[in-house]
């Protein structure tokens, strides 16, 4: 068996020696003036109006956290209420099975068609966050309008 011991460089004594003589940088470094903030200068100005949201819109006609039958459907046949929805908005009943932001989607349909305010960013994050709320307030906005017609 050879003698990996004997075969192996001595690092200690083989390292390259670095020059000390380094100039010191911190004294060439400027001092920082305080007379130059000047916050008045000619900066370019950004235009603040924002498009404000249309609140003649229509909201929901019921409340996300309205209690009724429906939410106990939604909370404990998610799916099957999901199912029924979509088939009462004219989808395919399967969409809930097989497409996972089946409830953002129909949300986003319903809004569309109705006209109601919102925006796709709230009713995906409705969804995710609050999803059985989310599903029974759709089921119930759905009746509501079929029963209406």
């Amino acid at each position: 068996m050879p003698d990996f011991n004997t075969n192996m460089p001595d690092f200690n004594t083989n390292m390259p020696h670095f020059n000390t003589n380094m100039p010191d940088f911190n004294t060439n470094i400027p001092h920082f003036n305080t007379n130059m903030l000047d916050f008045n200068t000619n900066m370019p100005h950004f235009n603040t109006n924002m498009p404000h949201f249309n609140t003649d819109m229509p909201h929901f006609n019921t409340n996300i956290t309205h209690f009724n039958t429906i939410s106990l459907c939604g909370t404990f046949c998610g799916l099957c209420l999901a199912c029924q929805v979509s088939q009462d908005m004219q989808e395919s009943v399967c969409v809930p099975c097989f497409v996972p932001t089946a409830v953002a989607m129909l949300r986003t349909k319903w809004r569309t068609q109705y006209n109601i305010q919102g925006s796709i960013l709230e009713d995906c994050l409705l969804d995710h966050f609050c999803g059985p709320c989310s599903l029974c307030q759709l089921a119930r906005e759905v009746k509501l309008t079929k029963q209406m017609a």
